[in-house]
């Protein structure tokens, strides 16, 4: 075998280690960002109801995965809530509606490059 031939085989020995070493490391799954939505009227009835679809912001935060974005209808959500993803829970009424998203209880928000806007939280109690 000439010296070409040689370096030619040594290169395709090389690409094949680097082939199989390449094809044993993790691939990380890339998800799109899901509309998460709650509204408490929604019951077992309301299509998505589980998945897409919450009466509480909680069971929401819960089905989310972080990058995903609650949208919160007008209402009265009693009960403190966690913020524990990376999440943008937002109310979908306008700043000085007449009915507003409304939390009754204490907002704690532990997960960094999460987002809470427009929603009324009584008595005012945002911890995080």
């Amino acid at each position: 075998m000439n010296k070409h031939a040689k370096i030619i085989v040594r290169l395709f020995a090389l690409l094949a280690v680097l082939l199989l070493a390449f094809s044993y490391l993790p691939v990380g799954k890339v998800q799109a960002a899901t509309d998460i939505y709650v509204d408490d009227n929604f019951d077992a009835g309301t299509p998505g109801w589980g998945v897409t679809h919450f009466a509480t912001i909680p069971g929401a935060i819960a089905a989310a995965v972080d990058g995903d974005t609650i949208h919160v209808a007008a209402g009265t959500y009693t009960g403190d809530i966690t913020v524990n993803k990376s999440v943008i829970l937002i109310a979908d009424d306008l700043p000085n509606s007449v009915n507003p998203a409304v939390v009754v209880g204490k907002v704690y928000i532990t997960a960094p490059n999460s987002t809470v806007s427009r929603l009324k939280i009584t008595p005012g109690n945002v911890v995080g």
